[in-house]
C-alpha cells in the first residue's frame, strides 16, 4: 500500500519536473541572447539572470503540482494570476518612482490591455506585443484571458468578492445584444486608433483617451463586476477579451459538455466568464466568453466537461493544456513588463 502511494506521488511530479525544464530552456535564450539584459535580475547585478530563470522555473513547477489537482485549480489559480498582474504593475511603480530599469524598454506605455490593439493601429509600430499575444491563443486558446492578462486578474478578484449566492449573469441581456456591445466597442477603439493615425493626432491626445478607457475599465471593474459576481470588464468590455473570445478557435484545444451531462446545471454557479446558462448546458453547449479556466469541473459531479486536444484522451488533452499555459505564464512573470 504504502508503495502504491509513493508510486501515485512520484507521478505527480513528472509533469512539474518537466514545466521545471521547459521553462529554464526558454528562458536562457532571453538570458543570454539580447545585448541589453531583458531579466530584472541580471539587470540589478551581474549574473542574477541565472538566479531569477532559477526561481520562475521553481514557481511553473509548484503551480503545476497544485493545478493538476482539480480541486486546488481554481485557488492556484487566481492566486497566481494575481500575483503575476500585481509583479507586473509594482515593477510599473518602481519604474516610475525609481529607476527606468524596471521598465522593459526604458519607455512608460499605457498599461492596459486595449493598448495592444490600439496601439499599433495608432503608430503603425510595436508588432512584439501581438506577436506574443497571437502566439499565446495559437498554443494555448483563450488561456489569456485566465491566465495572463495583467489587468484581468482584478476583474477576477472584484467578481469573486461578491456578496451574492449565485452569479447574476449580464446586465446586457440577451446573447445577441452582448455581442453588439462587444464588438461595438472592439470597432470603437480600433476606429478612434485609424482616425487618430490618419489626421495625424497628437500622441497627448491619444494617451488621454487611453487612459479614459483604461478608467471606465477599473470602474466596471469595480462596480458592475463585484455587484454582479460576474467578469463584466473581460467578458463584455475588453476588447482584446472579445478578439480572443473568437479568435481561440486556431488553437486546437477545446472545452466542451460531453454526452454524460444530465443538464443538473450545478457548473452554471462556477463560471463568473458568463459561458454556461441553462440554455446552454441543455445544449451542450459553452458559450464563446468560456476560457477554458476549469473552475467548472469540479461542480460536476457526472464527469461531464472536459478538454480536448486532437487524439489525445480528455485527461492527456487537460494535461497538455496545463503545461503550456503554466509554462508561458511563468514565462511572462519572467519578462512582462510595460
Amino acid at each position: 500500500m504504502n508503495s502504491l502511494l509513493f508510486g501515485l506521488k512520484l507521478s505527480k511530479l513528472r509533469a512539474p519536473a518537466f514545466v521545471f525544464l521547459l521553462v529554464f530552456a526558454l528562458l536562457i535564450p532571453v538570458q543570454i541572447l539580447p545585448e541589453k539584459a531583458l531579466l530584472l535580475f541580471e539587470r540589478l547585478f551581474n549574473g542574477g539572470g541565472w538566479l531569477q530563470i532559477t526561481i520562475v522555473s521553481l514557481y511553473a513547477s509548484i503551480l503545476m503540482y497544485n493545478m493538476q489537482f482539480r480541486e486546488r485549480r481554481a485557488k492556484w489559480r487566481e492566486r497566481s494570476w494575481l500575483f503575476f498582474a500585481c509583479f507586473f504593475y509594482f515593477q510599473l511603480i518602481l519604474g516610475i518612482s525609481a529607476d527606468s530599469l524596471f521598465l522593459l524598454s526604458g519607455k512608460l506605455h499605457i498599461p492596459i490591455p486595449a493598448i495592444i490593439i490600439a496601439g499599433p493601429v495608432f503608430r503603425f509600430s510595436s508588432w512584439f506585443m501581438i506577436i506574443l499575444f497571437i502566439s499565446t491563443i495559437i498554443f494555448t486558446g483563450p488561456a489569456w484571458c485566465s491566465h495572463l492578462c495583467y489587468f484581468g486578474a482584478f476583474d477576477s478578484l472584484s467578481s469573486h468578492k461578491s456578496t451574492k449566492n449565485e452569479r447574476a449573469g449580464s446586465i446586457v441581456s440577451g446573447k445577441k445584444m452582448r455581442i453588439i456591445t462587444k464588438f461595438s466597442i472592439l470597432l470603437i477603439l480600433t476606429g478612434t486608433a485609424l482616425v487618430l493615425r490618419i489626421v495625424n493626432g497628437s500622441n497627448n491626445l491619444a494617451t488621454l483617451l487611453a487612459v479614459l478607457f483604461g478608467m471606465i475599465g477599473i470602474g466596471i471593474i469595480l462596480t458592475v463586476s463585484r455587484r454582479s459576481g460576474s467578469m463584466h470588464h473581460c467578458t463584455l468590455y475588453c476588447p482584446v477579451g472579445t478578439i480572443v473570445n473568437y479568435a481561440k478557435y486556431v488553437s486546437p484545444f477545446r472545452f466542451e459538455i460531453n454526452s454524460k451531462c444530465t443538464a443538473c446545471c450545478s457548473c452554471i454557479s462556477k463560471c463568473r466568464y458568463m459561458a454556461l446558462s441553462a440554455e446552454s448546458v441543455k445544449r451542450n453547449k459553452i458559450e464563446d466568453t468560456c476560457t477554458y479556466c476549469g473552475d467548472c469541473l469540479t461542480s460536476c459531479k457526472h464527469n461531464a466537461l472536459q478538454y480536448r486536444f486532437f487524439r489525445l484522451s480528455p485527461e492527456g488533452a487537460e494535461r497538455l493544456w496545463l503545461v503550456l499555459t503554466i509554462t508561458i505564464h511563468a514565462v511572462f512573470v519572467a519578462v512582462a513588463r510595460v
